[in-house]
């Protein structure tokens, strides 16, 4: 052991060269702050061949350079370190968070710190107890808050100005000292009580995954906590934390592989599963054959109601010989008692092409109904106004009955729904319809075990509606990937 003398300065502390091999980690650092990473570290100091001075206990505890001290023990380097003596654990406790508030910490880190605050405040507050026990002092039980000393914020105890014996209560509340909670949030660099009790929560969390040996799961836990990634903070951590464990596990399961990239977003694709197997354990379902229009339709017995979503102008080349080959043979299938829903785009030339259609004489193109929306916008266009509607041709037949429509409002030929919204995980496809729409034309212009024909299934919605409400559901489609969606959601697959 070498001692290196400075030059005689006041209360400045002697320095020595020691063997960092001699020098142990305080039993509460890795606790606290984690194994962390020393390649930076051990990059720069190879590099300057100088380390910062390490402060230490006189039984070489390390108070302050702990990663310092890793990285001279990889290299062999001998560390230059500061003895200091404490008077108890409780100082040694305090110096060791204190000589690591400079550095930058992720929210965890904070939260033990702050757990260590209120560790210390507390036996600081029995200890004071204590000596007032042995002192025969009166005054019962003292709060924490009593025996808190902050090093950054005014002592609590603060004698109240001149003259404001005389102000109200309500004055006197306004002055009154932080929760503990709060103090040790700031003395941490939390923020507030209400964060760091969160945040406690989640770290709580970790502690009891990692002694399970569930090690992959505590860490994306971790990154949830430790945020921006995964949709994290505190709010999404604490709130995995109070899950049932086996949905806590499920989701930290999709955010690990990725499926999800935040807790809200696992959430939802938790739902949709759920929804899923849920709709496999039906004993009948709506049933969707893969073939086209074309082929499908001329083998279809009359219904009681058409309800489609064809493809719109923006995927068709020839929105008008596409209008004119498909409606009518659609519509030819549609009884002289039924009705007829065609969901078509807003654009003037797809309802020119559309309205330009032959239609059946058994029926009549009664109105044009408008589905709008206000969830689901898309960007600002430059020259002209957002697009949040589509319309909806309806078709009557001669003999069709009256509407079924007891619900005044749902009468009013604009039907205002949300889309659906992958925010909200019921959302599959771009152009889906909601499921509100499809259950309210039904229930309109339909009776349970009436016939419902959609030539566009898609994922499936109105078919499913159908079912739902009690209707004989068929359908087709000619993309197997829609299919396969439909079939996730309830439908039978021919």
């Amino acid at each position: 052991m070498t001692t290196v003398t400075r030059p005689a300065r006041d209360k400045t502390p002697t320095v020595e060269m020691v063997d960092p091999r001699l020098l142990h980690p305080h039993t509460r650092n890795e606790k606290i702050y984690g194994q962390e990473s020393v390649a930076d570290l051990k990059e720069k100091i190879q590099s300057s061949g100088w380390i910062k001075t390490l402060v230490v206990t006189s039984n070489n505890v390390i108070i302050s350079g702990h990663r310092r001290w890793r990285v001279a023990v990889e290299l062999g380097m001998s560390v230059p370190v500061e003895r200091r003596a404490f008077a108890d654990e409780i100082e040694e406790l305090r110096a060791l968070l204190l000589e690591n508030v400079a550095r930058e910490k992720t929210l965890e880190q904070k939260t033990r710190e702050a757990d260590t605050w209120e560790e210390i405040y507390r036996r600081e507050a029995e200890q004071v107890q204590r000596e007032q026990a042995e002192h025969g002092k009166e005054g019962g039980r003292i709060s924490v808050l009593h025996a808190i000393k902050v090093e950054t914020a005014e002592p609590l105890g603060a004698r109240a100005p001149k003259g404001s014996a005389n102000k109200t209560s309500k004055a006197s509340n306004n002055h009154r000292a932080p929760k503990t909670k709060d103090r040790v949030a700031a003395q941490a660099g939390i923020g507030s009580g209400d964060t760091y009790e969160r945040a406690k929560k989640a770290v709580e969390a970790i502690d009891t995954l990692e002694e399970k040996g569930c090690v992959k799961e505590a860490d994306t836990l971790r990154q949830v906590l430790n945020g921006p990634q995964k949709g994290g903070g505190a709010n999404a951590a604490a709130k995995v934390a109070a899950m049932p464990e086996e949905k806590q596990s499920a989701i930290l399961s999709l955010l690990a592989s990725g499926q999800a990239k935040t807790v809200k977003g696992a959430e939802l694709e938790l739902a949709k599963a759920e929804q899923d197997a849920q709709a496999q354990t039906a004993l009948t379902k709506p049933l969707v054959v893969l073939a086209s229009w074309e082929d499908w339709l001329p083998q279809q017995k009359e219904c009681d109601l058409l309800l489609t979503d064809p493809p719109y102008s923006t995927d068709v080349d020839d929105i008008a010989s596409f209008a004119e080959s498909w409606l009518p043979l659609a519509l030819s299938r549609v009884k002289e008692t039924g009705r007829a829903y065609v969901c078509v785009g807003a654009y003037p030339h797809e309802l020119r092409a559309y309205l330009n259609v032959s239609v059946p004489s058994h029926l009549q193109l009664s109105q044009i109904l408008v589905w709008s929306y206000k969830n689901t916008l898309g960007p600002s266009p430059v020259h002209d106004y957002k697009q949040n509607w589509q319309a909806i041709l309806y078709f009557v037949g001669r003999n069709a009955p009256k509407l079924d429509c007891p619900v005044m409002n749902e009468q009013f030929s604009a039907q205002e729904i949300n889309a659906p919204d992958g925010r909200q995980g019921n959302r599959y496809h771009a152009w889906q319809k909601p499921d509100e729409l499809g259950e309210r034309l039904i229930r309109h212009s339909t009776r349970p075990g009436d016939t419902v024909l959609d030539c566009f299934a898609g994922t499936g919605t109105f078919l499913l509606a159908a079912h739902r409400l009690g209707r004989i559901a068929h359908g087709c489609d000619s993309s197997e990937a829609m299919l396969h969606i439909a079939e996730r959601r309830g439908c039978a697959i021919a």
